[in-house]
């Protein structure tokens, strides 16, 4: 809290500029709050309450942090009034006030931690309300897409505000971490077995919430050239709703009834978690690439956003595994292959929005709803990525590993998976004349993001199923199967979208890495599973 308000004192810029307006008082009280809330709850002896309260800040600080550091790069593009107000062109560097703010995060990652771990000592008491999951995951998704709008309008010519899409590198990159740790810090806290947990977890979502979106708020009441939009509204709105969750989410639950044998709670919560996540990030995909990206004005040409139908099948199989993580039986077989499909949206999403970044630089078009589907679907997929990848962990930790798993049969076919893989990343699917297509080797862009993130998936997911059970290992391979041939069908669904296109050298290390996915799963799937504790 303290470095939080000696940020605009100690000026985050160098030469200082001074706030809009006097904002230290506000900064101290916003990050002072969750603290006090849970010095207050420990006071009391509500040890859960109090952890549950200073875990989601933590969750939003790596985000608010790489937001922050857009100071360290044209400061003044960082457009955040609450710490300066620029009155020139002039290049500004990065004063103490930085050094400030960053300390403030790591302090309140450590604090997370540390609750965290607590919270793991104390056990569960009961069972999770998954009656309002669903429910209090949707609201997350929504303050997420509050954030993600332009926080507000300006006639200042040397501060101009931008939606995720719009902002500059450090800016956009930590307001996508935020818009993916909301609504993950919405689901762990809903689906904690402890209900004052729970109840903590909403409260401090909301503190931390609050801490994003009313300093922009208070510089459109201070200032009469900033000028408030739908975005902190939204988000407003949600953190409100949220706020009333958190009144049955920390009611008592009656304990889980013994006498079966079930996956271990935290598994089985992760799982669910994944499961949710995926379903409404396969249905934002969906929705995205069916709704108009760009809205393009009457006298210009229509525009057609080619790459968005990759998103249909990549949301299709991402609705399927996340509803699969419903079904007892068939949850855990098939986590591994949900914990690499949703490499497949962000992969189709980049290069959808790649489109959309090119078309809005045309005076006259706007960003259209479809864009906005896509954000949250993105956020969605790599909450998804995180929650199957913990719950993996947690099973891992279960099994007997006195005896090293290796699959040594899988080596041969996974190497040569891994090199075919790497190949069809790194140079591009489809050639045309005057045409960059999206591969690694290309100019740095959106797309080029979305196709690192799926090379590195695959690449992962086929190393680590030479040390998975046989299962497991399937599963993996037939997820990085997907993902890859994702890749592959990059040229048939938007060849339409430059003339004289034709197939690159990577459609074909593309298919040829499908192909051998598929049969090193099938030798996965072929050999005795043993039996672990």
């Amino acid at each position: 809290m303290v470095a939080a308000a000696a940020a605009p004192l100690l000026g985050v810029t160098a030469p200082a500029e001074p706030a809009a307006f006097l904002a230290w008082p506000l900064l101290g009280l916003l990050a002072a709050l969750p603290v006090v809330a849970a010095l207050i709850a420990r006071s009391r002896g509500r040890v859960a309450l109090a952890a549950g309260i200073l875990i989601p800040p933590a969750l939003l600080a790596p985000g608010r942090a790489a937001v922050d550091l857009q100071l360290l790069d044209e400061a003044s593009l960082a457009a955040r009034p609450e710490l300066l107000l620029p009155h020139s062109l002039n290049v500004l560097s990065a004063g103490p006030g930085l050094v400030a703010l960053l300390a403030g995060h790591a302090v309140t990652v450590a604090a997370g931690v540390f609750a965290a771990r607590s919270l793991a000592r104390a056990g569960d008491g009961g069972e999770p309300k998954y009656g309002l999951f669903a429910f209090t995951l949707c609201v997350g998704v929504l303050v997420s897409v509050g954030l993600a709008a332009a926080p507000f309008r300006s006639t200042d010519p040397y501060l101009r505000p931008t939606a995720v899409l719009d902002a500059p590198p450090w800016v956009m990159v930590g307001m996508l971490l935020i818009a993916v740790a909301v609504p993950l810090a919405a689901a762990l806290a809903i689906s904690s077995a402890e209900p004052e947990a729970a109840r903590g977890g909403l409260v401090g979502l909301v503190l931390a919430v609050l801490g994003l979106i009313v300093p922009p708020i208070v510089s459109t009441i201070a200032s009469d050239q900033f000028f408030i939009t739908w975005g902190p509204l939204v988000a407003l709105g949600g953190a409100a709703l949220l706020a009333v969750l958190a009144v049955p989410a920390g009611r008592g639950r009656e304990p889980a009834a013994g006498g079966e044998d079930v996956e271990l709670p935290g598994q089985e919560r992760l799982q669910m978690v994944a499961g949710v996540l995926a379903v409404l990030s396969g249905l934002a995909s969906m929705v995205g690439a069916l709704l108009s990206t760009v809205d393009v004005p009457p006298d210009l040409p229509s525009l057609v956003n080619y790459p968005a139908r990759m998103l249909l099948p990549a949301g299709l199989v991402l609705l399927v595994l996340g509803l699969t993580m419903a079904v007892r039986g068939l949850a855990s077989t098939l986590r591994p292959a949900l914990a690499v499909a949703w490499a497949g949206v962000v992969f189709a999403a980049a290069i959808a929005l790649d489109v959309v970044v090119g078309a809005v630089g045309v005076a006259g078009v706007e960003v259209g709803p479809g864009t906005w589907a896509l954000i949250a679907a993105v956020a969605l997929a790599l909450g998804t990525g995180a929650a199957a990848a913990l719950a993996g962990g947690v099973e891992r930790d279960e099994v007997d590993l006195s005896e090293p798993i290796r699959n040594d049969a899988l080596f041969l076919p996974v190497g040569l998976a891994v090199a075919l893989s790497a190949a069809a990343y790194v140079v591009p699917v489809l050639s045309a004349p005057d045409f960059i297509a999206p591969g690694l080797l290309s100019p740095l862009r959106i797309s080029s993001w979305g196709v690192l993130v799926a090379m590195l998936t695959v690449v992962a997911a086929s190393a680590l199923s030479l040390f998975c059970r046989p299962r497991r290992a399937a599963a993996l391979l037939l997820g990085a199967a997907f993902v890859v041939g994702l890749r592959a069908a990059e040229l048939p669904l938007t060849v339409q979208r430059v003339e004289g296109a034709a197939a690159a050298s990577g459609m074909w290390f593309a298919v040829g890495s499908f192909v051998v996915l598929l049969i090193a799963a099938g030798i996965a799937l072929s050999r005795k599973e043993k039996a672990t504790t």
